[in-house]
């Protein structure tokens, strides 16, 4: 389900500024926190992720997929600081939990990396408009993900 590749094209798009976010505790992710539906799943399915924001300034996440009322995949995820870098953290997936190290992050984007990873390799998170753009991508591969506000 490879969607125009020109979205991503450009990273930084509209937020020239970025930083490299291993030692940045003070970053703020708030731009993710609530509920978000996809608007370009397959028919049929409805994919659904939401966030909040923890006490210690981390995140958590959780997403699934339904088919009708039957649950087809489910994820929980978070974005934690720890030993001097953020990690997103996805749970649920694999046998073990899978971490990400952030590697750029702007006022409404994020890219996190493990190349260890069979697939994803990449994950980046931009917020455009009204809209959440999440992209999960190896050399190969890349998978869009559209999602609006649901509330």
């Amino acid at each position: 389900m490879i969607l125009v590749a020109a979205l991503f094209s450009h990273p930084l798009q509209g937020d020239i500024k970025y930083r490299n976010v291993r030692s940045d505790k003070d970053v703020n992710f708030d731009w993710l926190l609530g509920e978000w539906e996809r608007t370009n799943d397959k028919e049929g399915l409805k994919t659904i992720e939401s966030w909040k924001r923890k006490a210690d300034g981390g995140y958590i996440g959780f997403g699934e997929t339904r088919k009708g009322e039957k649950r087809v995949f489910m994820e929980k995820l978070q974005i934690v600081f720890k030993k001097g870098s953020w990690r997103y953290k996805v749970r649920g997936v694999n046998p073990k939990p899978t971490n990400f190290v952030f590697t750029k992050h702007g006022r409404d984007f994020f890219i996190c990396e493990n190349k260890q990873n069979d697939f994803p390799k990449k994950i980046h998170y931009q917020l455009k408009g009204k809209t959440l753009h999440a992209v999960i991508s190896d050399q190969k591969r890349k998978v869009i993900f559209i999602f609006e506000r649901s509330k």
